[in-house]
């Protein structure tokens, strides 16, 4: 309850993925999708709010938006062989469902911002604009024509939720400024006024409101019927890096002691041959790569601020930092190198959407991520440029080679992620295990000193193990139970570096927000 009161548990635990939540507009129901074993491509059900039993309503549904009067949802598909995404309504009778408007893939909308008028008469949705590959702005359809007009937002770049106002003369959006790269997103709220787009800001902080930068599943941004109240979800975090004997991570000790809004080693933490860490820092509008002692002491940035340079791995021997970075365009991420005191910086992609470079312990590659193509793809580029080879099909993220250069590990998806051990020379796979059920590879993986195990984050506390030679992933021993982010051995084995955070997360109520 809003205005306090007891909980009331709809339905048990279980490992499902609840991606879409609505009330009925007489509050008597929640309608909700799911997507677990059961409903492996989702499905909707609705629920009486006070407990009972689910109804089933929809197959094949995940993202959805509830219509005004109860009938339907407004949902998104994608037609690949159309090369067009598509958004459809879908009675709740099981009655045919109805195509109303399409988008080029290449011009698309985000799927889960659709939001329903007052009236039923129109929808809205984030879209890219058609000259700016980049940009988000607000796209109305008819639901009766399936015309499609659209709403400049100017200054404005990702919008990630829409919720129309009761008189269907504004929105509320959520979305982040241009220009502002810090490493975790501050997506701010927003009233927009219909037609004209213009805007006005709800909320100006480091925060970040009904977005998440790691899990943007659910409702994170709501109106009530009269519109006077505005209910979202306020997203902090805060992270700092530790250092700790390898054979004690007991013993570890605080080295950064950063703000809100700085995320020291975030996007990336590696030691040098001489025992320095380097890492990703931030301010509130971009990323930026510096240095320090193991200790903490002569911290220095070795890149400037005002565009995203992030995602850092060190060369085998220590002669340069890769990285990804927009410093060539505006929101264009290439491959980058530099030497370790960020002297002679070198681009080494160009295009845009290379990402995640993982350099080869040889010093001849660095191989990355491609997401030029729909799917993305495994990618090598020379490390003193030249060009790029692209590995057809291998739909393979955040990887690492082991220390002795024979294995390359990977999050490889096929019918599902996997981490995937490849055979260096000819990335032929060796080896794949299932994830651990929290873990994930999102932000990176790092092989042991030993060359005999992986590691992986989980995304509620520590970090896994997993021996090449088998078995189940274990938990590293001796860290705290909380949320890790990167982590790094130093060159000899002897120490690791770890990132420790706190994310809080409040909902929050608005209201006498009209300007």
């Amino acid at each position: 309850y809003v205005s306090g009161g007891n909980h009331i548990q709809l339905r048990p635990a279980a490992e499902t993925s609840y991606r879409k939540l609505a009330f009925a507009p007489d509050s008597s129901h929640l309608y909700f999708s799911v997507r677990d074993q059961n409903d492996p491509t989702g499905a909707v059900y609705k629920i009486p709010v006070f407990g009972g039993a689910p109804l089933k309503l929809l197959d094949g549904v995940s993202s959805f938006a509830l219509s005004p009067d109860e009938s339907s949802i407004a949902l998104a598909r994608a037609d690949a062989e159309q090369k067009q995404d598509v958004i459809v309504i879908a009675p709740l009778d099981g009655s045919p469902r109805r195509d109303v408007a399409s988008f080029p893939t290449d011009l698309s909308f985000r799927f889960d911002t659709i939001s329903w008028s007052a009236n039923g008469e129109r929808l809205a949705v984030s879209a890219l604009k058609d000259d700016k590959r980049y940009q988000n702005e607000i796209a109305v359809i008819d639901v009766a024509t399936g015309g499609i007009t659209r709403v400049p937002v100017t200054n404005w770049r990702e919008i990630t939720k829409t919720a129309w106002l009761k008189d269907g003369n504004g929105l509320v959006i959520t979305a982040v400024e241009n220009g502002s790269n810090a490493s975790v997103p501050h997506y701010q709220i927003l009233h927009v006024e219909y037609p004209s787009g213009r805007t006005h800001n709800i909320t100006v902080d480091r925060s970040n409101y009904g977005a998440s930068w790691h899990n943007d599943a659910g409702t994170s941004l709501s109106l009530s019927d009269d519109t006077e109240f505005l209910l979202s979800v306020e997203h902090r975090q805060l992270t700092n890096v530790w250092v700790a004997p390898s054979d004690d991570l007991n013993a570890a000790r605080q080295v950064t002691f950063g703000s809100f809004g700085k995320y020291d080693g975030m996007w990336g933490l590696d030691w040098t041959p001489d025992g320095k860490l380097i890492y990703t820092t931030s301010d509130t509008r971009s990323q930026f790569i510096a240095q320090m002692n193991s200790d903490g002491s002569e911290a220095h940035s070795l890149t400037q601020a005002g565009q995203v340079d992030s995602v850092l791995t060190l060369t085998s021997d220590g002669r340069y930092v890769v990285f990804h970075s927009n410093r060539g365009e505006a929101y264009e991420i290439d491959i980058w190198r530099m030497d370790i005191d960020g002297a002679n910086p070198k681009r080494l992609t160009f295009g845009g959407k290379a990402y995640q470079p993982a350099p080869s312990p040889d010093g001849r590659w660095v191989y990355y991520r491609s997401n030029l193509g729909r799917t993305g793809e495994l990618c090598r580029v020379p490390i003193d440029g030249g060009d790029p080879e692209c590995f057809d099909k291998l739909n393979a993220a955040w990887g690492s080679f082991s220390p002795d250069g024979k294995y390359f590990a990977a999050n490889n998806r096929t019918d599902k992620s996997r981490l995937t051990i490849f055979e260096s020379e000819t990335l032929s796979v060796v080896k794949q295990f299932d994830i651990a059920k929290t873990g994930t590879l999102f932000m990176g993986s790092r092989w042991t000193p030993d060359g005999r195990a992986v590691a992986y984050r989980d995304v509620d506390f520590g970090y896994w193990i997993q021996t090449i030679d088998g078995g189940d992933p274990r938990r590293m021993e001796g860290l705290p139970e909380e949320r890790l982010y990167n982590f790094a051995w130093s060159k000899d084995g002897k120490w690791f570096a770890f990132v420790r955070g706190q994310e809080i997360r409040d909902v929050v109520l608005i209201e006498n927000w009209v300007n």
